[in-house]
């Protein structure tokens, strides 16, 4: 009886010493795998409806500090068609010496044609895929293919994929007029009871053949480039229309996206000092009340910004607080106006990208589930007030400009003639 047990212990052992030098069943060497490091997804053929596209990174470029491989780029594209996005991957596996490895990709690039025959059906491999990650950011090319645009070989990055990323969280935060919405975004939209998302777009910039070669990079001034350009707007998963300008950024202002951009107000309220004052958004924060009254909906947009005063071009004296006091008054007009703009365009076309609706729901969830039949006319035709409350926080360096004293100067020798 004891041998037994101490065989069975034995046994048992040596199965447990076993354990750690067993491998992994699907393991991938690195140098079999092809990293993705973005993904462009184009309309194809009527049999094959998706052409999906693949910026590899050349990882011995990449990694490379010495100019041995200056004749090599940094990426390579490869494209193929298919009935579905998996299928068009793995057709690629005719092309590619490697398997793809999709971990690392970091941008999803949609065709405007692609979008505006909708995406709605774009994002189940997605989320189904082990190796995607739904972090990755989702990006409109206007005007031109996505495999077009992730063939544009970019300054200051040697990957694209990393220039994309990188504009976009720049422009989004320096400049208030694009905004990031990465996969899961876009998932989290389409199902939820709004029909209506937002997603920026890139544009290229000159020549198509020039972009895709070294030479693009070798030069101060490129032969094309590539630039965040204006918020594609969808209504059931279909690119319908761009914002850009006043109208994009009043939206950002509404829906509480503002980290910070640069405003050209004039000094006073009246507008005499036409656009005189360039202000530095440095913080804002935003929210939408709901109201209801009699059953019918109504909304007051709060927003309060901090700024600094960048930039002078009028003889304007800072030191004096009331002149400070009309220039917040001036700032809260022109945010105002933004607002109301992007306000106003969104019920005359029917499209509630402020998500005033998410707001009203949350709530009102009863009165929601009476007037969500008809919440297009009545977002329409619903009321919006705005209210701004804007502090200069800076003057800069010097509270009075030379131009006052310039001004000064030439007002005396008029009186002296």
């Amino acid at each position: 009886m004891r041998r037994a047990r101490s065989r069975l212990i034995l046994v048992l052992l040596a199965l447990l010493l076993l354990l750690p030098t067993t491998g992994c069943w699907n393991s991938r060497e690195p140098k079999n795998l092809a990293i993705v490091m973005a993904l462009g997804i184009d309309k194809g053929t009527a049999e094959e409806p998706y052409r999906v596209s693949f910026q590899v990174a050349n990882s011995g470029v990449v990694a490379s500090n010495t100019n041995n491989n200056s004749a090599a780029v940094p990426i390579t594209m490869f494209a193929s068609n298919g009935v579905s996005i998996f299928e068009a991957i793995r057709k690629t596996a005719e092309k590619v010496p490697r398997q793809l490895f999709f971990a690392h990709i970091r941008l999803i690039m949609i065709g405007e044609t692609m979008a505006r025959s909708g995406i709605s059906e774009l994002f189940d491999f997605f989320e189904r895929s082990r190796e995607t990650r739904m972090t990755s950011l989702v990006l409109i090319s206007r005007g031109s293919t996505a495999e077009s645009v992730l063939q544009t070989l970019t300054p200051l990055e040697k990957l694209p994929a990393n220039a994309f990323v990188g504009k976009i969280k720049f422009s989004s935060k320096l400049w208030g007029e694009n905004l990031t919405t990465a996969a899961n975004d876009v998932v989290r939209m389409l199902v939820s009871n709004n029909r209506t998302l937002l997603i920026s777009g890139v544009k290229r910039y000159g020549p198509a053949l020039e972009a895709e070669q070294k030479a693009n990079v070798e030069k101060t001034n490129s032969y094309s480039l590539i630039a965040m350009n204006k918020i594609g707007v969808f209504r059931d998963g279909k690119l319908v229309e761009w914002l850009d300008g006043p109208r994009a950024r009043g939206t950002l202002w509404a829906l509480n996206k503002i980290h910070s951009t640069v405003m050209n107000v004039p000094a006073t309220t009246s507008g005499s000092e036409e656009k005189a004052v360039t202000i530095e958004v440095m913080g804002a924060r935003s929210k939408v009340i709901p109201l209801l009254a009699d059953g019918k909906p109504s909304f007051r947009v709060e927003i309060t910004a901090e700024g600094s005063v960048s930039e002078l071009r009028a003889p304007v004296d800072l030191s004096q607080p009331k002149a400070i006091v009309r220039l917040e008054q001036s700032w809260s007009q022109a945010i105002r106006e933004e607002v109301l703009q992007a306000v106003t365009h969104a019920q005359e076309s029917g499209l509630d990208y402020i998500q005033l609706n998410e707001s009203f729901k949350r709530k009102f969830p009863k009165a929601w589930r009476r007037v969500q039949s008809n919440w297009t006319q009545l977002f329409a035709d619903s009321p919006v007030q705005v209210t701004v409350h804007t502090y200069i926080r800076h003057q800069g360096m010097r509270n009075q400009s030379y131009l006052q004293k310039m001004n000064q100067n030439a007002k005396q020798q008029q009186n002296e003639q």
